[in-house]
């Protein structure tokens, strides 16, 4: 939605019901957006790595089904046949990675929790880096320390 996009911080009192009020009445919103080409592709995508990235929003989208519509090419490559469009035309990242591209820690915390880990090795589509690879290129350490934590307390409960 525009309002995601041309906000300047997270959206609050009338944007933030108005776009809620949406999402409830059309949860197709919450697929991918219909605009020229963007690695923000979804709301999930503006929410978590766009101008009004806000952790509340992302969490409320995730309990509307969010993840469920974000494009899932970067975990399994799709076979060109099954493509509706050139693969260079694919979004490159999932929320997750938007996400600790831009540096909002507190974000790609919400989006591992409530997606149990499943990211966390999938790569970029096009650059086939991981979380791991972004947060020591952008020097997001918080971002590393949180998925070396996350990977270590996984691990122990594996056994």
């Amino acid at each position: 939605m525009k309002m995601l996009r041309l906000s300047h911080g997270p959206l609050t009192g009338s944007s933030l019901s108005h776009l809620k009020s949406e999402i409830r009445k059309d949860p197709e919103l919450l697929g991918t957006d219909v605009v020229p080409y963007d690695e923000l592709c979804t709301l999930l995508h503006q929410a978590s790595a766009g101008p009004a990235h806000d952790a509340e929003l992302v969490e409320w989208m995730i309990q509307m089904g969010a993840l469920f519509t974000q494009p899932l090419h970067c975990r399994s490559e799709p076979r060109q046949r099954n493509l509706a469009c050139p693969r260079k035309l694919l979004p490159s990242t999932m929320a997750v990675h938007s996400a600790a591209i831009a540096g909002y820690t507190s974000i790609v915390r919400v989006l591992f929790e409530a997606d149990n880990l499943v990211d966390l090795s999938t790569q970029i589509y096009h650059m086939k880096e991981t979380l791991a690879h972004l947060a020591v290129r952008r020097y997001v350490g918080s971002t590393f320390n949180l998925q070396n934590h996350r990977m270590n307390g996984h691990r122990s409960a594996l056994g």
